[in-house]
């Protein structure tokens, strides 16, 4: 076929465009430097050393530059890579039971299954039970009590329970030790039942880490901020969560703001009568635990709404801190209903009702605590500093013979602890004194008598050990109790056995007695010295000679039969 050349031009031109619509439609668009850095960051070393040059040239940068890209872009790879790796640090949760579970009978089985592995007493394993069901209530807590599982020796048992919460709690995750940012970083990943063993070998004393566990006490505050790099160069602030069940385990207690947040669990070794079960890794035990956690997991699935609005009532014998450590344990005892509901409240009451401030306040309340009782026994409206010092110190069960390493209280450390309070002493011609009536309203607010209660009155003056400011005065104006078991009355006070004793004064000759006492321990103190009286008693063991009472420069007349010792030179000789 012929074809003229105006025919040809407008085929070829037609073909042409045909041919650039075509490239249009698979063009490429170039990649651009982020692009390419995320490429390089994931080319091998091998290859990568082939092109950095001409992938540099072609965006107009230098060599080193594009190379402080790609490890900046490994680094975070890296970081995400890790953070993957991280998740599989808890287990998933147990599948939910295929049918409905009766709540009764769950936490009833429940109970049955703790009692086989641990000594505790009826209230605790109570609250064992309902905390581990309040694991799977977690994504609707307004409040996280901790469980603090805690004994006074070791070989109690307290690694044994949480080897059942570790079977028993969706998505556990157990460690013995960890860091403050380790903390809030697998709370962070997580999302798990948190269970720390050995938590006074690294909590006490640590202000970071009890800041972090008070914080996830509720949900609005249980957050930390801190700096995560950007880039190679820039930071900005991240939020972290610690919002988590916890379990803790220690020896002894812990900081008073912690024990406050938790629900305590004492601990007892058991006796060689007392008989539990052995919990392997072969125990069949394990397979009964993985029944009562997929059970669990199918009841909180079944009631999860109904949980949401609850509102328990609580019993008044608990604070307000305690009824929210307690609010949705008893919601979950109203929901399993048969007899769970009084038996959570009568748990709660046992567990967390208002314990005496040694127990249950810190330093402050029982001071304020034992001055009004103090106060209860004393006939004048006023003390004097130094008359209140020698009642506090004469307290033998509480701190303040040794409240200052070692030290007994002195006037000027009463005045700084009741400052806080808002309370001071007042001066006179013949020194400082306190007045009922400065401290009013301190006692209503921190040391409040209940109504179906009388005061307990302490013990005063029956163990003075040093006090440079005690002059007790021959007229016999403080009393002096028998016994340090005693109630309010009307002259009287009932003994250990239920029987009464009439109050006695102090005779003059006491009077001079507990002045002397007084000045031999101030000498002694000076001397590096400590008194004992000599009842009989073992003395602590001491190496060094015992000096005379001459040694002490006291007089001849001085509490010839008091023996002395050494005074320890640090915390650590102290304590043993």
């Amino acid at each position: 076929m012929v074809i003229n050349e105006k025919e040809f031009v407008e085929h070829l031109d037609s073909d042409l465009a045909k041919m650039d619509a075509a490239k249009a439609q698979h063009a490429v668009e170039p990649m651009t430097l982020d692009a390419t850095v995320a490429k390089l960051a994931a080319t091998p070393l091998t290859e990568y050393e082939l092109v950095r040059r001409s992938e540099a040239k072609r965006f107009n940068i230098r060599v080193s530059v594009l190379e402080k890209l790609v490890e900046a872009a490994r680094k975070m790879a890296g970081a995400t890579t890790s953070a993957t790796a991280a998740e599989s640090l808890a287990p998933l949760p147990p599948e939910p039971w295929p049918e409905p579970v009766e709540g009764a009978s769950l936490l009833n089985d429940l109970l049955r299954f703790i009692e086989r592995f641990v000594i505790v007493d009826v209230h605790a394993r109570c609250a064992i039970a309902l905390w581990i069901a309040f694991t799977y209530f977690f994504e609707i807590a307004e409040t996280s009590p901790r469980l603090h599982i805690v004994s006074p020796e070791k070989r109690c048992g307290k690694t044994r329970l949480l080897e059942l919460l570790l079977l028993l709690c969706p998505r556990p995750l157990s460690t013995a030790n960890l860091s403050p940012s380790a903390l809030f970083r697998i709370i962070e990943l997580e999302r798990c039942a948190l269970l720390i063993d050995e938590a006074d070998s690294f909590l006490r004393g640590n202000e970071d880490m009890r800041n972090l566990i008070n914080s996830g006490h509720t949900p609005e505050y249980a957050f930390v901020i801190r700096n995560v790099p950007l880039g190679e160069r820039d930071w900005q602030p991240k939020r972290f969560s610690t919002w988590c069940p916890m379990a803790m385990a220690s020896i002894k207690k812990l900081a008073d703001t912690i024990e406050d947040r938790s629900i305590r669990i004492a601990m007892r070794r058991k006796l060689k009568a007392e008989r539990v079960e052995r919990l392997t890794r072969r125990s069949p035990a394990r397979v009964e635990a993985a029944a009562l956690a997929s059970k669990l997991a199918r009841f909180a699935a079944d009631n999860l709404e109904n949980l949401r609005d609850a509102k328990p009532l609580a019993p008044d014998a608990l604070n307000d801190r305690a009824v929210d450590n307690w609010e949705h344990l008893l919601s979950i005892a109203d929901l399993a209903g048969g007899g769970w509901p009084e038996r959570a409240r009568t748990a709660a009451v046992g567990l967390s009702g208002e314990r005496e401030a040694s127990d249950a306040a810190g330093w402050g309340e029982m001071l304020i605590a034992d001055i009004r009782g103090i106060f209860d026994q004393h006939a004048e409206p006023s003390i004097r500093s130094s008359e209140l010092v020698a009642a506090l110190v004469g307290m033998a069960q509480r701190p303040w013979p040794e409240v200052s390493r070692g030290r007994p209280m002195t006037t000027a450390r009463l005045a700084r602890m009741l400052k806080d309070f808002g309370v001071r002493p007042k001066e006179d011609a013949a020194g400082s004194k306190y007045t009922r009536t400065d401290f009013e309203d301190v006692f209503t607010r921190y040391a409040p008598i209940p109504a179906d209660q009388t005061a307990i009155v302490p013990q005063t003056l029956g163990a003075v050990r040093r006090n440079d400011d005690l002059q007790v005065p021959r007229s016999g104006t403080l009393k002096s109790e028998e016994t340090p078991t005693e109630t309010r009355g009307s002259g009287t006070m009932a003994d250990a056995n239920g029987g009464s004793r009439a109050q006695r004064e102090i005779s003059p000759v006491e009077g001079d007695e507990i002045n002397r006492l007084t000045r031999a321990d101030s000498l002694a103190d000076e001397a590096g010295l400590e008194l004992y009286p000599d009842d009989g008693a073992p003395l602590p063991e001491d190496n060094s000679p015992l000096p005379t009472v001459e040694d002490l420069r006291s007089g001849p007349d001085a509490f010839v039969l008091r023996r002395v010792r050494r005074v320890p030179t640090d915390d650590k000789e102290r304590d043993s």
